[in-house]
């Protein structure tokens, strides 16, 4: 067996320059269409990635939006911040829209020594964990109707590295979309 091994490594026969340059040449070429679809793969992962995220932060908001305001009273709405009492925090609240963080949520703990309101608490109603830092959920206007309802209209996610585009938002058009939430009117 070894025998016949070195006879073939020594025999003359082996490839042309012509077969070598062929074999480069196919090589180079698959190599080339696959490095070219690397960028373009990546890319389409990213947007899908980035959509799924929004979707996730809509869905977030929407809830966080019910269940902050669906067991609040007192409320008040000036410009486009809601103020409002929270019986979980026994205190006051408010729901904003900051132009760098999207919608915040301010609320005042409350020293159980000395029953009195600490300073306030900000952060963004829903946390870059449950999707992406480059995505901030935004409103267009916030309304109440005399009937106990608070009424967000322009409900959505904007991509903030890509000129405010929307990445997600209600079912319907765009900014006429609207999220109703009943609240406890006093």
């Amino acid at each position: 067996m070894r025998m016949r091994f070195m006879r073939k490594l020594n025999n003359g026969n082996g490839f042309s320059l012509t077969e070598l340059l062929v074999a480069v040449l196919i090589l180079s070429m698959v190599s080339a269409v696959v490095a070219g679809g690397i960028p373009v793969a990546r890319d389409a992962y990213e947007k899908v990635t980035l959509s799924a995220n929004a979707q996730v932060m809509l869905s977030t908001a929407i809830s966080a939006l019910r269940n902050e305001l669906g067991t609040s009273s007192d409320i008040s709405i000036n410009g486009n911040t809601i103020e409002y009492y929270s019986p979980s925090i026994q205190n006051y609240s408010s729901i904003s829209l900051d132009e760098s963080e999207g919608i915040k949520l301010t609320f005042y703990s409350k020293n159980i020594v000395s029953e009195k309101s600490e300073k306030p608490i900000s952060r963004r109603l829903v946390s870059s964990k449950a999707g992406d830092d480059r995505l901030k959920v935004v409103y267009q206007s916030v309304s109440n109707s005399d009937k106990g309802i608070v009424i967000f209209k322009g409900l959505k996610v904007v991509d903030t590295k890509n000129g405010g585009k929307t990445m997600a938002h209600m079912k319907g058009d765009e900014d006429k979309a609207v999220l109703k939430i009943r609240v406890i009117m006093q």
